[in-house]
This record gives C-alpha cells, sequence and structure tokens, in this order.
C-alpha cells in the first residue's frame, strides 16, 4: 500500500535483509503511527513470506523496493532518497517505535530549530517479547561518544539539512554505520538533543546482527576508536565490545546487570510496552522488586489487578503486534523504591 509523501513528516527507512520474528511487530508499530511517516521499504531478503507480511501489516508506503542491494548502509540511503521529509530516521526489521512517538519528536524539532538530532531511551526485549529493561548505555551527549556508542539508533532522528552537510550515511559501513554517523554530526558542530523518554523497543535476539561475533565488525569498531584514541585503548575497547557480545548479549542471564530498570520509584512516570510478539494479546503482566503499596499504578488501556508485586493489566481492546499499551505510575510517599523489573504479554 503507497502513500503521498508529505513533505512535514519523518522519512523512515526499514532495510530488510532476513525474515525476522519481529518484522510483524515492526511493521504494526509502523502502522500505528503512519499518518507521520513517509516509510520506504527495502526489502533484499528475497523470501516471500516478507513482503506477504508487509501488506497483511497495512503498512501505507512511499516506496518498495524487493530487490538486492549494497547493504543495510546502502538501502538505508536509498530509502531517504525516495522521500523529501526533512526528519530522517531507519528501522530494522527487529526493533519497534512506540507509538505515538513521532509527533513528541517533531513538536521538539519544531520547538528547538538549531537542534539537529534528537534522540531517547529505548526498551529490550528478549526472543519471546518479554520487556526487561532500558538500554543503559543510553545517555545524554558528551565527549563519551568518542569511545562508546550511547545512542541507541532506532530512538534517533535526525535533520536531512545535518544529514546532507556531512555527506550522508557511509555506505561502505555495515555495522557501526550508525555510530560513525553521530560522530561525523558531533564532531562538525551539530547540535543534540537527549529527551528523557522511550522511544523504541529493541531485541536482543539471538538471531540479530547485534549479538553476531564478526571480524568485520570489530575491524569497523576499531577503525572509529582509532579516530580518537590511542592502540592501548583501541585494545582495550574492542576487547570490551566482543566480551560485551558475548557475555551479555548472548546470554539473558547477565542482562539484568546491563539494562536499567523499566521504572525506578522515584518520580512519577508513564511506561510504554509494545506487543513485540508475533500474536494479538490482550494481558499485559507487570512485575516489581516488590509489593507495590504506595504507588498509584494505571492505565487508560484497561483494569489492573494487584497480587502482591505482580500487577495484571487486561485490555479493553486487544493489541495487535506492533501496539502499544502505556503503565502510568505515580508514587505516594513511598518508603522504599520500588522498581519495575520485567513486562511480559500473556
Amino acid at each position: 500500500m503507497t502513500r503521498r509523501m508529505n513533505p512535514s513528516r519523518v522519512c523512515v527507512s526499514v532495510p530488510i535483509g532476513y525474515r525476522s520474528k519481529f518484522l510483524r511487530s515492526a511493521l504494526g508499530s509502523l502502522k500505528a503511527q503512519n499518518e507521520y511517516l513517509d516509510v520506504a521499504i527495502l526489502d533484499a531478503s528475497g523470501d516471500p513470506d516478507v513482503n506477504h507480511h508487509i501488506l497483511e501489516s497495512g503498512v501505507q508506503t512511499t516506496y518498495h523496493r524487493c530487490a538486492p542491494d549494497g547493504g543495510q548502509s546502502d538501502a538505508i540511503a536509498e530509502g531517504w532518497a525516495s522521500s523529501t521529509a526533512p526528519i530522517l530516521a531507519w528501522l530494522n526489521a527487529d526493533d519497534m517505535l512506540v507509538e505515538n512517538c513521532i509527533p513528541t519528536v517533531l513538536a521538539a524539532f519544531d520547538a528547538n530549530p538549531s537542534i539537529d538530532l534528537i534522540y531517547g531511551h529505548s526498551t529490550i526485549c528478549n526472543d519471546d517479547g518479554v520487556v526487561l529493561g532500558l538500554h543503559s548505555a543510553v545517555r545524554p551527549v558528551s565527549d563519551i561518544l568518542y569511545r562508546d556508542n550511547y545512542i541507541s539508533q532506532p530512538s534517533c532522528f535526525i535533520r536531512r539539512r545535518a544529514l546532507d552537510e556531512i555527506g550522508g550515511i557511509d555506505k561502505n559501513l555495515h555495522f557501526t554505520m550508525d555510530w560513525d554517523l553521530w560522530l561525523r554530526l558531533y564532531d562538525s558542530g551539530h547540535q543534540f538533543l537527549f529527551l528523557d523518554k522511550i522511544f523504541s523497543n529493541v531485541s536482543w535476539a539471538a538471531d540479530t546482527k547485534t549479538s553476531q561475533i564478526s571480524w568485520k565488525r570489530y575491524r569497523e569498531f576499531a577503525a572509529i576508536l582509532r579516530r580518537s584514541q590511542g592502540f592501548i585503548s583501541v585494545v582495550k575497547g574492542v576487547v570490551s565490545s566482543m566480551r560485551q557480545t558475548r557475555g551479555v548479549y548472548r546470554d539473558q542471564t547477565k542482562w539484568e546487570e546491563s539494562l536499567m530498570p523499566l521504572y525506578d520509584g522515584k518520580t512519577s512516570a508513564i511506561v510504554p510496552i509494545i506487543n513485540a510478539t508475533e500474536s494479538v494479546k490482550d494481558t499485559l503482566i507487570c512485575k516489581f522488586s516488590r509489593a507495590v503499596e504506595g504507588y498509584d499504578v494505571s492505565s487508560d488501556e484497561g483494569n489492573i489487578e494487584h497480587a502482591g508485586a505482580v500487577l495484571t493489566l487486561n485490555l479493553d481492546i486487544p493489541l495487535k503486534p506492533g501496539q502499544c499499551a502505556r503503565i502510568r505510575i505515580k508514587p505516594q510517599n513511598p518508603v522504599d523504591i520500588v522498581t519495575l523489573l520485567e513486562v511480559r504479554w500473556a
């Protein structure tokens, strides 16, 4: 389904190299806010099921190509070139955008005309779509960016004019194209804005690029570190990245120590949870660190039942893959801080 391009919206490139188990959720998250998007789908999978899921999702595209390409970066650039939208982003087939995040991003760009890049938080889910925390690396911009890619790519949005000024995405990179892009923008004096909001959900499933061990990936990683780091620091950085891939991304039992809580009890918050499964869901189960006396927990999407440290949200309207429910949490003079540890769909 193709829609007319709207230059006042966001162009999202969606490179697809294989049939991810999260594809339906990724497409559903685009469908949920399609009116704000120019969606360019670049399908190099060669899998007829991928095209079937795209058509089934009802996502309206401004550009849709099914053919081999020069790799992920090449596909992203192709998608951006198909649109005139002034704000750009990309979404991999195993990640999802939080419903209604795009209006927030557009409003922030409108309110800050000197800002060139806006980014926020990402929730992290496992193979089963269980949300286990926030990406712990994400933080406000600083020179730490030279040694650590702390911007979560699916939660990042860029002005086209800024991208054009630095020559676009590097099509020769296949693993670190995002970090390279942030650094070139940062080095050229473009302005970044971090918003303390959740914009996406990222899967750390076993078949994602994040969890893959590839020497090409580490060569790219080392090349970026060499721009600003000495030899010893480069070696330490590469070794640290390899350990993280082996010891964290591939081992879910270690995720708790590498993620921030979904909610840490300090301030009131609205926590968006995406249906990162392949089926319609009507029940959301929230596990807290302890019973939540002294906290108001509610949702506009349904009724909540309390059972000690476990809360169950029964939705009024079942959610399709990629759609989002929101949990509102507000402390009332709590004696002990409560944290939201995980959320799963029943």
